[in-house]
């Protein structure tokens, strides 16, 4: 009987073990700014900024068709440190060595409206905007044409 409790046990950390990786393997993997600066600067790879909003019905659209396609995940979790920035979210963080906040980095770099996706390179001296609501294959192409 001890033995058959082990087994149930065992099998159920499995389950869920294997369900995590799963999980992980389908939806984007999304950084702190300060996280994916440093993994930017380590692996030259350049960093997704999602400039996003709790009242963004076109950013809620984005979350759960775009980026919830499964290419998509796999081009953001390969090729880009992809960061989700709330810009009503007044939490100040470091970006390029300078203190900013969500909103002043989304001015800085030209966004007028939501979504706006910013790709900066790894070396953080350039960046490119893709603006407004994409749906999964126009946001690949986007992404390829940066």
């Amino acid at each position: 009987m001890k033995m058959m409790k082990t087994n149930i046990i065992l099998l159920f950390f499995a389950l869920v073990v294997s369900q995590g990786a799963v999980a992980q393997d389908s939806a984007i993997q999304w950084y702190s700014i300060e996280e994916a600066q440093v993994l930017a600067q380590e692996n030259a790879k350049p960093i997704f900024v999602d400039f996003t909003a709790v009242w963004c019905g076109w950013c809620k659209k984005m979350d759960q068709t775009t980026f919830a396609d499964a290419k998509v995940v796999k081009v953001m979790n390969e090729g880009y440190y992809p960061v989700r920035l709330d810009v009503d979210n007044g939490d100040t963080f470091v970006f390029g060595g300078t203190s900013t906040t969500a909103k002043s980095m989304a001015q800085s770099m030209g966004v007028t409206g939501l979504p706006t996706m910013v790709v900066i390179a790894p070396s953080m001296e350039s960046h490119h905007s893709i603006a407004g609501y994409q749906k999964p294959a126009q946001f690949i192409r986007s992404l390829r044409e940066l």
